[in-house]
C-alpha cells in the first residue's frame, strides 16, 4: 500500500479538500498568569471530574430501542442483552441510561399501547456477585419483590421452599397460613358487614341520631310551623320532630309507593280535617246551583200564589226581591272556594315542609354515603382478594397434606432467609427454585404483579469467571430480561456468545466535546430524562416486506448451520435494519457474516473491502468460498444492482454495533 493511500484512510477526503490550518502564531497563547477569580454572581465551574458513573447527555436511537425490545409485548422472554466495550467505554453510563427509559417507558405504557407497564427493574453490580452469585441475585430480587409487592414474594419464596424442604414440615407450616388467612378473611368480613349496615342505616343515622344535619336544623328551625301544621292534621304527636321525621323518612324512602306527588294527593282528603273542609265546598257549591236553579225557573212562585189569597203577598214579596238569590249563589260560591283554598293552604303547610326536608336528606345522605361507598368498595375488594388467597393456600394445604403423607411431621420451617448478608444467603437449590416461582407466576400472570422483570447487572466480568454461565442459566426464564455489561476481552466473545442474545458494542464517545464539557466551555445536551416517552408505537412494530423476508432466508446458510446463528442474525436485523434503511441487503449480508462466518470467511470479506474508491464495486477474492458468494449474489439480486466498497462498508460499521467486537477491534 503506498503512502498517498495510507493517508487517505486516515483523512477522510471531505477534510482534505480544506486548506491547512494556520501556523501556531494563529492559536492562542497559553497564559501563565493565573486568572482572576470569578465573581460571586458567576457559576462556580467544577475544577476536577470525578470518575463516576452518570447517564450519558443524551439517549442514542439504539438504545431506545433496546428499551423497547425490553418491554414489547411481542418479545419472547427470556432476553439476554449485553452492552459491550471497553474500560472505560462508558458501559455503565449507558445502563443507566437504558434503565431510566425503561423505567419511563413501563410509566407511560399505563395510558396503553404495544408495551407492558408492570415492570420491576433491579440492578445489581457485578462485584457483588464475586461470591455466591445465584444466592445473591435471588435475595436482591426477593428483596425488591418485597418492597412492591409483599404477598407476591412471599407465594415465590414459599413456592422455593415447598421444593427444597421437608415436604411433613411445610404442610404443617402451610396449614398454619391457612388459618391466619382464614382468620383475617373473617375479621375483613365482618368489617364488609359493619359498614354494609352502617350503609343501609345511614338515612335513619342521618334523620334522627346526627344533631347536626341539615334537615334536623330545618326542623328545629321551623319547629312551631311544623307542630301547627302537623297538630292539624293530628299526626303531631307528643314529640312533633320524631313525627315530622317519620313523614320526610317515609317520603325519602318511599314507602307504600309514597311519592313527592303521591303525599300532595293524599295530604287532600287522608289527613284529619281535610274531609270536613272537602264536604263543606261540596254542600256549598250545591247551595249555590240551588240558587241559581230558583233564580232561573219562577215556576216556584206560582205555585206559593196558588195556595191563597194569604199567600200572595209573600209570593209578590218574594217576585219583588229575587235579586237576593243572585246574591246567595254568589256567596255559596264564594264560601265553597275558600273552603277548598282552606284545604288547599292546610295541605300546602303540611307538604312543603316534608318535601323539603326529604330534599335536604338525601343531600345529607349522598355527601355522607360518600365515604362509606369507597370504604364498602375498597372492604369488597379485600375480602375478594383474601377470598381467593384462602382458596389457593386451601389448594396448596391439600397438595402439601398429599405430599406429606399421613405422617405429617411436627417440626416448625423456617422459611430460607431472602436476603442477602454476608454470612448467611439462601443455597443454591433455594435461588434457583425462587427464580423458577417468579418465572411460573410472571407466565401465569393475574393480579398486580410485575409482568416482566428486568435484570440489570452492571460488570458481569467483575464477577467470578465461572459464575456468567450460572448467572446467565438463572436468568433465562420467561419472564425475563437480562441487561449485562461486558468487556469481551475480558470475558471472552465465544462465551459471551452463550449468554448474550443481542449484542450491542457501546459507541465511543466524541472526545472533543467531552474536554469542552469538562472544562465548562459548552453546557451538556438535553438530558434523556427530558425527552418524550413515545408508549403508543414501536419502531419494533415496522413490518419486514417480502423482499427481505426471501433475502434472509437466502442469507440463512451464511448465517448457519447452527439454528442459534439463524436465530441471532434474524433478531439482529430486526434491530439493525432500523439504522440502516438505505442499505438493507449489505447489513443483512454483513449480519449474517458475523453470525455464522468462519474465520477464513471474515479474513476474506475483509481483505476485499480494501481500496479508496467508494463507489467503486465490491468483488470478492478468489479465495472466497461459495457461501460467500452465493449470499453476495442474493445481496445484490435485492439490492437490484452492484453493491459498492461504500455500501459495504457502512453496513459493516452498523453491523460491529450489533456484534460480540469492542469498537474498532472487531475482526471483519
Amino acid at each position: 500500500m503506498s503512502e498517498t493511500e495510507t493517508t487517505d484512510r486516515r483523512i477522510p477526503p471531505s477534510f482534505a479538500e480544506f486548506p491547512a490550518p494556520a501556523p501556531a502564531a494563529a492559536a492562542p497563547p497559553v497564559g501563565r498568569e493565573p486568572q482572576a477569580p470569578a465573581s460571586a454572581a458567576s457559576p462556580r465551574r467544577t475544577v476536577f471530574a470525578a470518575d463516576a458513573v452518570g447517564a450519558p447527555d443524551s439517549l442514542s436511537p439504539e438504545l431506545a430501542r433496546l428499551a423497547e425490545l425490553a418491554l414489547h409485548r411481542g418479545a419472547e422472554t427470556p432476553v439476554s442483552i449485553g452492552l459491550l466495550g471497553g474500560a472505560g467505554s462508558g458501559k455503565s453510563s449507558a445502563l443507566t441510561a437504558l434503565i431510566r427509559r425503561i423505567e419511563a417507558l413501563a410509566k407511560a405504557a399505563a395510558a396503553g399501547g404495544p408495551y407492558v407497564s408492570q415492570a420491576l427493574v433491579l440492578q445489581v453490580g457485578g462485584h457483588e456477585l464475586a461470591d455466591e452469585a445465584e444466592a445473591v441475585l435471588a435475595a436482591r430480587l426477593h428483596q425488591a419483590l418485597e418492597r412492591r409487592e409483599p404477598a407476591f414474594a412471599q407465594e415465590c419464596a414459599a413456592d422455593a421452599v415447598h421444593s427444597t424442604s421437608d415436604p411433613r414440615a411445610l404442610a404443617r407450616a402451610t396449614n398454619e397460613r391457612l388459618d391466619q388467612a382464614r382468620s383475617r378473611l373473617d375479621t375483613e368480613r365482618q368489617a364488609l358487614e359493619d359498614v354494609s349496615a352502617r350503609r343501609a342505616r345511614l338515612v335513619d343515622t342521618v334523620l334522627y341520631e346526627t344533631a347536626g344535619s341539615e334537615v334536623d336544623a330545618y326542623a328545629r328551625s321551623r319547629r312551631s310551623g311544623i307542630e301547627s301544621a302537623l297538630r292539624s292534621f293530628g299526626i303531631a304527636g307528643p314529640d312533633p320532630i320524631r313525627a315530622y321525621k317519620d313523614e320526610v323518612n317515609g317520603l325519602a324512602r318511599g314507602r307504600g309507593g309514597s311519592s313527592r306527588a303521591g303525599l300532595a294527593m293524599r295530604s287532600l282528603w287522608a289527613y284529619r280535617g281535610q274531609t270536613r273542609w272537602l264536604v263543606l265546598a261540596v254542600i256549598f257549591l250545591a247551595l249555590a246551583w240551588a240558587f241559581g236553579y230558583l233564580e232561573r225557573d219562577h215556576a216556584w212562585i206560582d205555585s206559593i200564589r196558588g195556595n191563597g189569597e194569604t199567600a200572595r203577598p209573600l209570593a209578590d214579596w218574594l217576585q219583588a226581591h229575587l235579586s237576593w238569590l243572585a246574591t246567595l249563589r254568589s256567596a255559596a260560591i264564594i264560601i265553597a272556594i275558600l273552603c277548598i283554598l282552606a284545604n288547599l293552604w292546610r295541605a300546602f303547610r303540611f307538604v312543603q315542609p316534608v318535601s323539603r326536608g326529604a330534599t335536604l336528606l338525601q343531600r345529607d345522605v349522598a355527601q355522607r354515603g360518600q365515604d362509606l361507598d369507597q370504604r364498602l368498595s375498597h372492604q369488597t375488594r379485600r375480602v375478594d382478594n383474601l377470598t381467593r388467597d384462602v382458596d389457593a393456600l386451601t389448594a396448596r394445604a391439600a397438595e402439601a397434606e398429599k405430599r406429606a403423607g399421613d405422617g405429617a411431621g411436627q417440626g416448625a420451617i423456617e422459611l430460607p432467609p431472602f436476603h442477602a448478608s454476608a454470612s448467611d444467603r439462601m443455597g443454591t437449590e433455594s435461588a434457583r427454585a425462587f427464580f423458577a416461582s417468579v418465572s411460573n407466576r410472571l407466565a401465569s400472570g393475574g393480579g398486580s404483579a410485575p409482568q416482566r422483570v428486568v435484570i440489570a447487572i452492571d460488570g458481569l466480568d467483575a464477577a467470578a469467571s465461572s459464575a456468567a454461565e450460572s448467572i446467565a442459566a438463572l436468568l433465562a426464564r420467561p419472564g425475563f430480561v437480562a441487561v449485562m455489561t461486558a468487556d469481551p476481552a475480558r470475558v471472552g466473545a465465544d462465551r459471551l456468545s452463550r449468554i448474550v442474545q443481542v449484542p450491542f458494542t457501546v459507541a465511543p464517545t466524541d472526545h472533543a466535546a467531552l474536554v469542552d464539557r469538562l472544562l465548562g466551555r459548552a453546557a451538556a445536551p438535553t438530558s434523556a430524562a427530558a425527552e418524550p416517552v413515545e408508549a403508543r408505537h414501536s419502531s419494533l412494530d415496522t413490518p419486514v416486506s417480502d423482499g427481505e423476508a426471501e433475502l434472509l432466508a437466502a442469507l440463512s446458510p451464511l448465517a448457519g448451520p447452527s439454528p442459534r446463528g439463524v436465530k441471532r442474525f434474524v433478531n439482529l436485523y430486526r434491530l439493525a435494519r432500523l439504522d440502516a434503511p438505505d442499505e438493507l441487503a449489505p447489513l443483512a449480508f454483513m449480519l449474517a457474516l458475523d453470525a455464522g462466518g468462519s474465520a477464513d470467511e471474515i479474513a476474506a470479506v475483509d481483505a476485499s473491502l480494501t481500496g479508496t474508491d467508494e463507489r467503486a464495486p465490491f468483488i470478492l477474492q478468489q479465495s472466497a468460498g461459495s457461501r460467500l458468494a452465493a449470499g453476495l449474489s442474493a445481496a445484490e439480486q435485492a439490492e437490484g444492482k452492484k453493491l459498492t466498497l461504500g455500501n459495504m462498508r457502512r453496513a459493516r460499521d452498523v453491523a460491529r454495533v450489533w456484534s460480540f467486537g469492542s469498537g474498532a477491534d472487531v475482526a471483519f
